[in-house]
């Protein structure tokens, strides 16, 4: 959703004062809830995206929503938003050192698999059997995750060992896999893969994996024809109308 503002690099740099948070929508029944409370449109249809930027209690709006950044600022310039983010950190500006975030996983592996599709990102994919065998790899992988190189540019997901069967190439074992999925996010093809928690092993298979990605951009009217005609379906979590409720 608009690119020429999220590929931004003033809005990137500025995005660093901010939790950014992609709402699963119509994928997440909470979710979708706190999406529609924030926005409708003129006829109460529901709606798959909305932009706002929130106050720290995580309710209170300090931008307009809209269905689009565009929407929101009424205009096409980067550098708006970029000016309304200075701003609005200015007044939140906190004392004391900062923590490195979790990553950032979606809901499931099929639902990641969707994400990075639309998103047009690599997958990377943490496979462990256990918690403990999990938190290992992520003590390796968060910061790597969270570097200038790679920060926002993979989507994540975790999975069990048994959980892999939409991705062609998995091996069963426990690691990291880096995944390009199909252009309807239905399944993926594992481009690398990492075993242990080696920070120089992660790095390598981050780096092929990146490497190997060449998006295909998509027409909306065009991919939508063609999943028609391919009798390719992707049922949401939640049920949705676009027609107006009365």
């Amino acid at each position: 959703m608009d690119r020429s503002f999220l590929s931004d690099t003033e809005v990137i740099a500025a995005s660093r004062d901010f939790v950014c948070v992609r709402l699963a929508t119509f994928e997440n029944a909470a979710e979708n809830d706190f999406t529609q409370s924030l926005y409708r449109t003129r006829r109460n249809r529901q709606v798959n995206t909305v932009f706002t930027i929130l106050a720290p209690d995580g309710k209170t709006a300090l931008l307009a929503p809209g269905r689009s950044v565009s929407h929101t600022l009424g205009s096409e310039d980067p550098q708006k938003l970029v000016a309304a983010m200075k701003r609005i950190a200015d007044r939140y500006k906190t004392k004391g050192g900062s923590r490195t975030p979790p990553i950032p996983y979606g809901i499931d592996l099929r639902r990641a698999l969707n994400i990075a599709s639309c998103d047009l990102q690599p997958l990377v994919v943490v496979v462990a059997g256990s918690e403990a065998k999990r938190k290992a790899i992520e003590k390796t992988l968060t910061p790597l995750a969270w570097s200038p190189k790679y920060v926002g540019v993979f989507a994540y997901a975790t999975a069990e060992p048994d959980e892999l069967k939409a991705l062609a190439g998995a091996k069963r074992a426990e690691g990291v896999l880096v995944v390009h999925a199909d252009r309807y996010g239905l399944t993926g093809k594992v481009v690398a893969s990492a075993t242990g928690t080696s920070a120089s092993t992660l790095k390598a298979a981050l780096k092929k994996g990146l490497d190997a990605f060449k998006p295909a951009a998509k027409d909306s009217i065009q991919h939508i024809r063609e999943a028609r005609r391919r009798g390719i379906e992707w049922e949401s979590e939640v049920e949705h109308d676009s027609r107006p409720r009365r």
